[in-house]
């Protein structure tokens, strides 16, 4: 995105969406004018892309854009934005076809920088643009090797800024957490002392109001020319995978769409920043964000299922969520407390039918400073309306991925295992409603995380099953290993739960297999309609309207979809 003060409208090109496969590309242009979007009628244009590059052009008085991808093309041809049409431009010299470059304004030296980009290899060379052409600038010293990486030009200190990006090569891909100055010759790397965590699909601008560049990641940095700073705010976004960004210097703000939220609705979110806050001009969704591993259990006294957080999994960012929503059997609404947990994902969640309260323990999340990856070992109460944490002497270590349920015979939520830091757990504890207590069972299933556990109220007993497919039960004393003739074939990433009509425990596979516990075997269920292929959902049971809840997960993309299971078959109601 970049803004046209001329018009006075923040302009976007393309984008793709690959929700789908294979991914769908655009090549439509619309026209932020500070209050709405509006689609520009355009019968010349760029072919349809994602990851152009795009800057204003003060001398030409022009928004130019270069380069982009549809997948099976890089390409490098540059076009000129006049505010009603796109014309292209042919320079005698070009960077070669790529996507994912950094672009940005150089005020003092009135040309664009260009840096990096990928065209099935990643670049590291540095381009000017003058207006009419391209020069490539020989540089003794330079960044690795990039994409995705965040640019924007620091007017204050006279120099173009670049923070972090990615690289990919036969091991993998790679994220990138280097600060960098261009001042108009070489590049110069910087060492500040607080460095965001390293990320891709970054965003940022040079906030001309109060003279700073903004980086946006999950979370809002500011730099002051030797350092990064976190800055808060009441709201901001959920991180994204597609995030574009520009600056308003008419309206003195930040303008962020950001398209890979997974929204239920599949809308984008439109979002500014001014004053150290973010303000939202999108409407809510009406369900949660696509998210895996949040945390979910039913309210018995509320009849309605409470979910908290989740991982949004976007591309090299900060996914974690700390949003709260309740399902009522047929429609999800946000909650609003004025207090919530931090971020996380794979903590633990269980009503307390004794205390009438829902209990939050744990996951993975994120540090004061902003570093992630962060185990947490904290515990709050969820009595309808908000959040309260409560402040122990003794209580499990930090962990994520560990089972937790409510035992209703001995009015204790019993919790088992878990990934801490440095390894996994065994530890059995209880929580009565006000205190943790750790016990010690004569035996106990080995060390695990990514395991599940539901209580069976029929039998009166805990059922775990573990990533080494083991059925294990807990009777308030004691672990005791079951022998079942048959059983699904993989715990982690699945979900289950107790179904009270079925009387049953009921197990959904990330093979999309559904099977349940009678007590002595598993027996797999053949139900003619199943959610798609999925990792990290969350379940829970509806006892009101007797029907299983299985909300989201993630399969690239995360999955915003809300299921129930009658004990039949599987039926999808939102949306």
């Amino acid at each position: 995105m970049a803004f046209d003060p001329i018009t006075q409208q923040v302009v976007l090109f393309g984008g793709a969406d690959c929700t789908g496969n294979p991914c769908v590309y655009f090549g439509d242009t619309w026209a932020w004018d500070g209050a709405a979007w509006t689609l520009m009628d355009t019968p010349v244009a760029p072919s349809p892309r994602s990851s152009a590059s795009i800057v204003w052009d003060p001398e030409l008085q022009q928004v130019i854009l270069f380069g982009g991808t549809n997948l099976s093309t890089q390409f490098n041809d540059t076009w000129a934005w006049d505010g009603s049409q796109w014309t292209q431009l042919l320079p005698a010299t070009s960077p070669s076809s790529r996507s994912g470059a950094g672009l940005a304004w150089d005020s003092r030296r009135d040309e664009a920088v260009l840096f990096g980009g990928y065209n099935g290899g990643n670049l590291d060379d540095t381009w000017i643009w003058r207006g009419s052409s391209w020069a490539e600038v020989s540089t003794t010293a330079a960044p690795d090797a990039r994409f995705k990486m965040g640019l924007a030009f620091d007017q204050k200190h006279g120099y173009a800024l670049l923070y972090g990006g990615e690289y990919i090569d036969l091991e993998g891909e790679y994220f990138l957490d280097d600060t960098w100055v261009w001042d108009g010759a070489a590049w110069h790397q910087r060492h500040p002392a607080t460095i965001p965590p390293a990320s891709t699909g970054t965003a940022m601008v040079y906030d001309s109001t109060d003279r700073y560049p903004v980086l946006y990641l999950g979370a809002t940095w500011l730099w002051d020319g030797s350092n990064w700073r976190r800055a808060s705010s009441p709201t901001k976004p959920n991180a994204s995978s597609e995030i574009h960004m520009a600056f308003d210097d008419v309206r003195g703000e930040a303008v962020m769409l950001a398209a890979g939220f997974a929204r239920c609705d599949g809308f984008g979110e439109t979002w500014t920043w001014a004053w150290h806050s973010w303000t939202l001009h999108t409407p809510e969704p009406p369900c949660p964000d696509g998210r895996e591993d949040a945390a979910m259990s039913y309210d018995l006294s509320r009849r309605e299922t409470l979910l908290f957080g989740g991982n949004s999994l976007c591309n090299g960012c900060l996914g974690y969520l700390n949003d709260t929503w309740v399902w009522d059997g047929s429609t999800w609404t946000q909650r609003h407390p004025k207090y919530s947990p931090t971020v996380r994902y794979s903590g633990g969640m269980a009503y307390d039918s004794a205390a009438f309260q829902t209990v939050l323990f744990g996951g993975l999340g994120c540090n004061a400073q902003g570093g992630c990856t962060y185990y947490l070992g904290d515990t709050w109460i969820w009595d309808g309306s908000a959040w309260h944490r409560t402040q122990l002497a003794t209580h499990p270590s930090a962990r994520y991925s560990f089972g937790m349920a409510y035992d209703a015979a001995r009015e204790r939520i019993v919790l088992f295992g878990g990934f801490t830091d440095p390894g996994t757990s065994n530890e059995t504890w209880t929580w009565d409603g006000t205190a943790w207590t750790k016990q010690n069972p004569a035996q106990s299933p080995s060390p695990m995380g990514g395991l599940l556990l539901a209580y069976d109220r029929a039998r009166q007993q805990a059922v775990l099953f573990g990533t080494d497919s083991s059925t294990w039960t807990w009777d308030g004393t004691t672990w005791t290993k079951q022998s079942p003739a048959h059983h699904p074939s993989l715990a982690e990433y699945s979900s289950m739960t107790y179904d009270d009509a079925m009387q049953r425990v009921v197990f959904f596979g990330n093979d999309r297999t559904t099977w349940a516990w009678d007590g002595t075997d598993w027996t797999q269920l053949n139900p003619p309609m199943s959610p798609s292929s999925r990792l990290g959902e969350s379940m829970s049971y509806d006892v009101a309207r007797q029907r299983v809840v299985l909300f989201g997960g993630n399969y690239s993309p995360p999955k915003s979809d809300t299921w129930v299971f009658d004990g039949t078959t599987w039926t999808q109601v939102s949306p």
